[in-house]
């Protein structure tokens, strides 16, 4: 069997100001990027966004081949 990491995303949960939140997602992350990475990158992207940064989830995925 060979298992194939696929790039993933890093969604954000945002406080919309008015009782709701709002999700917005970055694609393109990739499977060998240090955890500690994407979340100091994640938190530098919170850093430019007006409305406060409530969750962030990070997605990927695998195929199992063979």
């Amino acid at each position: 069997m060979i298992v194939v990491e696929q790039e993933g995303s890093l969604q954000f949960t945002f406080d919309d100001g008015v009782g709701g939140t709002r999700r917005e997602s970055v694609r393109g992350i990739r499977a060998s990027a240090l955890d500690q990475d994407v979340y100091d990158c994640a938190v530098a992207i919170s850093g430019l966004v007006i409305d406060a940064t409530v969750g962030l989830r990070r997605s990927s995925a695998k195929d199992y081949e063979g």
